[in-house]
């Protein structure tokens, strides 16, 4: 991603925890300057701001900011902060922010801008990407980020900013919905993950549907549960009532076959 001559675009597909922040977390250590991710999910962006905080100091200084926390005070310092950078910095500001919050903001707006001119601006994230898609159709701040922020950076034929899209799941609608709007089209050899369709629920080995007639499906469930002790199996039951006596049932199978694991219910009403 790093290397002058490479793409400079990551589409970053990978399971929760499988460690998709902590590798932005090292790059953007190493490569200094502006690193901006876009996060959605605000209770999420807490705790991994606290989390880049904890970094070291051996590699420069290194600050974590939650540009949703900041009043217009705090944002203004910020703006004066980046419009300072040079291109030679030791220092490395990871700014968490959120669409609305970077859509509303049009100093921030500006300034991310003027930081992708001055070369300071190294790194655009964006996380939980499938969100960009599917937010697209129902939150005008999204599209008002493509045009106004993600056009004017990545659609050049210039220098840009490495680009990173971060999820569990990608399908390809999505992914053409999502090079739309961020104008940032992920090669094939830019992706982490072979085929974008694989993408969603990769880890998910097989599904089996559980009809009217249920017993003989869940002693399949109970049969491949029973065969690695690594396996969680997902059983989705369109019946309030009908769930209660399913999850019963394979309670019982689980424990005459002697599998320790619980059954863990869930409806709609919960």
């Amino acid at each position: 991603v790093c290397h002058p001559d490479a793409n400079r675009k990551l589409l970053n597909i990978a399971r929760t925890g499988a460690g998709k922040t902590h590798f932005l977390r090292v790059l953007g250590t190493f490569v200094r300057g502006v690193i901006l991710i876009d996060h959605p999910l605000l209770a999420l962006t807490a705790d991994q701001v606290l989390r880049f905080q904890e970094g070291t100091d051996r590699f420069g200084v290194i600050d974590a900011i939650n540009g949703d926390n900041c009043t217009p005070a705090m944002i203004q310092k910020i703006v004066g902060f980046m419009d300072s950078l040079e291109k030679s910095t030791n220092r490395t500001l990871f700014l968490f922010v959120s669409p609305h919050k970077l859509a509303g903001t049009p100093s921030l707006l500006a300034a991310l801008k003027h930081c992708a001119e001055a070369r300071t601006l190294r790194v655009v994230a964006v996380d939980e990407a499938h969100l960009i898609s599917t937010h697209a159709s129902f939150r005008p701040e999204v599209r008002k980020l493509g045009e106004e922020f993600f056009r004017p950076i990545f659609d050049t034929a210039g220098w840009t900013p490495i680009a990173i899209a971060m999820t569990a799941t990608m399908s390809q609608r999505n992914l053409r919905v999502y090079s739309e709007i961020t104008h940032v089209d992920f090669k094939k050899e830019s992706r982490y993950w072979p085929e974008a369709d694989d993408f969603a629920q990769h880890y998910i080995r097989m599904s089996q549907r559980v009809t009217s007639s249920y017993a003989s499906e869940l002693d399949f469930i109970v049969e491949t549960l029973n065969k690695s002790s690594n396996d969680v199996a997902f059983v989705f039951i369109n019946s309030k009532m009908r769930s209660y006596k399913i999850v019963k049932s394979l309670e019982d199978k689980l424990d005459l076959a002697g599998i320790a694991d619980n059954v863990i219910h869930l409806h709609g009403s919960l």
